[in-house]
C-alpha cells in the first residue's frame, strides 16, 4: 500500500469547510476569526510562518464545540 501525503494546511482547510456543514449558523465564523487573528499577529510583527500557524489554528479553534453540542443535543430533557 502506498503512502498518502497530505499537507497539514489542506487537511485543516478541509476540516474547517466540513464544520460549516455541521452547523450552518456559524458558517465562516472560524474564517473571520482567522483573519482577525492574523491581522493582530501582523501588528505584533510576527513572522509569516507564525501568522500562517495562527490562521490555521483559528480555523479549527471551535472543533471541540461540535462534539460537545452533539452530546448536549442527545441528553434527555429534564
Amino acid at each position: 500500500m502506498g503512502n498518502i501525503r497530505i499537507k497539514l494546511s489542506d487537511l485543516i482547510l478541509s476540516i474547517s469547510k466540513a464544520m460549516d456543514f455541521v452547523d450552518p449558523r456559524v458558517a465562516n465564523h472560524h474564517l473571520r476569526v482567522g483573519i482577525i487573528a492574523s491581522e493582530i499577529a501582523k501588528e505584533f510583527s510576527m513572522s509569516w510562518k507564525e501568522i500562517n500557524d495562527i490562521f490555521l489554528a483559528s480555523l479549527i479553534h471551535d472543533i471541540g464545540a461540535f462534539s460537545v453540542k452533539e452530546k448536549l443535543d442527545t441528553l434527555p430533557a429534564p
